[in-house]
């Protein structure tokens, strides 16, 4: 995150602002939506994909702890543990909302939890 504020800082303060409220409004709410509808109709395969392109977005904003989470999901949908997936959705969400959070408070907005699943 220090470095995307020290991008901000250099004058790419508006490509940085687009690639927050692409995250915050449109990545990580469509992957979580997505992995939790891919855990309902039992495909792993879409599981593994929405971790899959989450841990890329997150990683960009730094986020180590929420791309941990989400190579366990992805790793677990690949071996086919739907039940181990299952498990790990929650702290996903949470840390989503985490993430998000941080995100939205550096746009200098107030932050709104309601990604959970």
């Amino acid at each position: 995150m220090r470095d995307l504020l020290e991008l901000s800082q250099q004058g790419g303060g508006v490509l940085l602002g687009k690639l927050v409220d692409a995250y915050v409004e449109g990545d990580s709410p469509k992957a979580i939506v997505g992995m939790q509808s891919a855990v309902t109709a039992g495909n792993t395969l879409n599981i593994a994909k929405a971790a899959h392109g989450l841990k890329g977005s997150s990683g960009v904003f730094g986020a180590t702890r929420l791309v941990r989470l989400l190579a366990n999901v992805e790793r677990e949908a690949k071996a086919g543990n739907l039940a181990a997936v299952e498990g790990l959705l929650s702290p996903v969400g949470a840390e989503v909302d985490s993430v998000k959070c941080a995100l939205t408070a550096y746009r200098g907005s107030h932050c709104t939890s309601n990604n959970a699943p």
